[in-house]
C-alpha cells in the first residue's frame, strides 16, 4: 500500500482547508476516504472544517455517499495509532439519520456491509434502527459465507485489525449472530 509523506499529506490538508467550502459531497466522502485508508490523522483544523462542511451538505449525499461516509469515518477514527480521532457527534447522528431515511432498495449489498461495519466500529455512537440493522448484518452474513471458503479479503484483514486493536476478538460467528 502506498504511503504518502508528511510533506505530501500536508500539503493536501493545507489545500483542502483553502476550497473546503466548495466540497460537494463525493469530494468529502474521499478526503474522510483518503485519511482513513492513509491513516492519516488530520488536523484538528482540517477536521473541524471537513465536520463543519459535511453538517452544511449532508442533505445532499446520495445513498451510496452516505454509506462510504460512514464506513470511512469509523475507519478513520479507529485506525489511527496513538492520539485517537474523535468526529463530532452531530455528523454521525446527521450521517445515520439520512441513511435511515433512504429507500433501502437504493442501498446495495456493500452499502450494507458498511454500515454494519460501521455500527460495530462507532458502538454507541452509530446505531441503526432494527431495520437497517438487520439488512446490514443480513449482508455482512452473506458476504462472510461467500469468503468462507476463500483466503481473507484486505477489507477482511482491515476490518479484523481494527476490531483487534479495539479489544475486539475477530469471531465470525460473533459477528454475524
Amino acid at each position: 500500500r502506498h504511503q504518502p509523506r508528511a510533506k505530501v499529506l500536508a500539503a493536501l490538508e493545507g489545500r483542502t482547508l483553502t476550497c473546503i467550502d466548495d466540497f460537494k459531497p463525493q469530494a468529502l466522502k474521499d478526503t474522510v476516504w483518503a485519511w482513513a485508508t492513509t491513516r492519516h490523522q488530520p488536523s484538528a483544523r482540517a477536521l473541524a472544517a471537513l465536520e463543519r462542511r459535511m453538517l452544511a451538505c449532508v442533505d445532499d449525499f446520495n445513498p451510496q455517499a452516505l454509506a462510504n461516509t460512514s464506513w470511512a469515518v469509523a475507519m478513520l477514527m479507529n485506525n489511527i495509532e496513538g492520539d485517537k480521532i474523535t468526529i463530532d457527534q452531530d455528523v454521525l447522528d446527521r450521517l445515520l439519520h439520512q441513511l435511515e431515511a433512504t429507500e433501502f432498495s437504493t442501498l446495495d449489498e456493500q452499502h450494507f456491509q458498511q454500515i454494519f461495519q460501521a455500527h460495530h466500529l462507532l458502538g454507541d455512537r452509530f446505531k441503526p434502527s432494527a431495520a437497517l440493522l438487520e439488512q446490514s448484518r443480513d449482508a455482512w452474513s452473506k458476504q462472510l459465507a461467500r469468503s468462507s471458503s476463500s483466503p481473507q479479503s484486505s477489507l477482511e484483514k482491515e476490518v479484523a485489525a481494527s476490531l483487534d486493536r479495539l479489544g475486539i476478538t475477530y469471531d465470525v460467528e460473533a459477528l454475524t449472530e
